[in-house]
């Protein structure tokens, strides 16, 4: 350091903003290694306060990621932006909030940084807070006077319409609960639908079991369907094989199951891929009624642990039960629309069955994007699995 201090205050010429090939000056490097006295010597040698490197990040993007806010605070008062982009789109507080750095985000707010600005990936400072699990940073981000724009998406500087991110659904695929319940609290829609479906969709995707609980029994609509025209309970059945997708369908079922009904006689339809090939006795879930007469109903195998879901002629059940909110798994609080689905629609007009041919039984996977992968057991680093259920 006294090193230092000789050559900033020696005759000769010194570049006190050399680079090196990555665009690192010697601010950088102080910056990201929060060495104060460093710092104030060289803003005090008139350093480029706002110099970028060649990802161009400014010596605050590097204070703010490591959350020194010593260093946070130098540099604002020599005028460094707060608002200024990298390359990736992000400006200081999007780095705070993402690594939890309660004090440095409160800083940066304070010095007029915009919690709406969003990176390159659609996200802003509170998706990011709530996809990594900050939960004092995402408090603090909602309690910011921008909240209501946070939490609609709209007006967002820089935000694509078309993106599937919102604080709500990056919490739930993660499996935050506490974020989500704080992001309840202050008034997110819970229904809010994007390209991939409701926060359920994700929860359920990822296998957070204990979100899905909390979700259902926040009174989230579990028929909402994605742009695959698939609901919550479609997408598990379909690409996930995990132990907790298994806890997972059985509590969707419960959720969507308000009508049970069982099969009077064989029905089977050769010129129907989508039916639900049903023998006498079978005990059928029904998911929906549809206006052209079909129901579509699922049936959970015991014996073999195979589920299948199709559709069929209301003419050949009967209702056995009708439930209005199931409490089996994880207490369940069906919203009082759903509850009344069922019961205020007449039966639709008799479909005529065709005859049963032995061992026809096939899964039915009503699917609109044949070439999406399977998802499987997929997870996310920033958020643990709940293994179990939560009845």
């Amino acid at each position: 350091m006294w090193l230092l201090w000789e050559l900033l205050g020696s005759t000769k010429r010194l570049n006190i903003n050399y680079q090196d090939l990555d665009g690192f000056s010697a601010l950088h490097h102080a910056a990201l290694t929060g060495t104060t006295e460093l710092l104030s010597l060289l803003l005090e040698a008139q350093a480029t306060v706002d110099i970028k490197d060649i990802n161009g990040m400014r010596p605050l993007h590097y204070a703010a990621w490591q959350g020194k806010a010593d260093s946070v605070l130098l540099l604002l008062r020599a005028g460094a932006s707060v608002n200024t982009l990298s390359q990736d789109g992000h400006i200081p507080l999007h780095l705070s909030a993402q690594y939890g750095h309660y004090q440095v985000s409160e800083m940066l707010l304070q010095h007029q940084s915009n919690p709406c600005l969003v990176n390159k990936a659609n996200k802003t400072p509170l998706d990011l807070a709530c996809e990594f699990g900050r939960l004092e940073v995402a408090q603090l981000l909602l309690n910011s006077n921008m909240v209501v724009a946070l939490l609609e998406g709209e007006g967002l500087d820089g935000l694509d319409n078309a993106s599937s991110n919102t604080p709500l659904h990056l919490a739930a695929r993660n499996g935050h609960k506490d974020i989500i319940r704080v992001l309840l609290k202050a008034g997110i829609d819970i229904n809010r639908t994007t390209q991939a479906g409701t926060c359920l969709h994700e929860a359920a995707l990822y296998g957070k079991t204990e979100v899905v609980c909390l979700l259902l029994d926040a009174g989230i609509d579990v028929n909402l369907r994605d742009t695959y025209n698939q609901t919550a309970l479609d997408n598990v059945n379909q690409f996930t094989t995990s132990s907790a997708s298994k806890d997972i369908k059985i509590i969707l079922r419960e959720a969507l199951g308000s009508l049970q009904v069982r099969a009077v006689k064989d029905y089977w339809n050769l010129h129907d891929p989508t039916a639900l090939n049903l023998r006498a006795g079978d005990l059928i879930m029904v998911l929906e009624q549809h206006t052209d007469g079909r129901w579509k109903g699922h049936i959970h195998d015991n014996q073999r642990g195979t589920d299948r879901v199709g559709y069929f002629p209301p003419s050949v059940v009967e209702v056995i039960s009708q439930r209005t909110g199931g409490s089996v798994s994880c207490q369940v609080s069906l919203p009082s629309q759903w509850q009344q689905h069922f019961l205020s629609r007449a039966p639709p007009t008799s479909i005529g069955s065709a005859p049963q041919i032995e061992d026809s039984y096939a899964l039915y996977y009503d699917h609109a994007a044949g070439d999406r992968n399977s998802v499987g057991s997929a997870g996310s680093s920033a958020g643990s699995s709940a293994g179990s259920s939560c009845r």
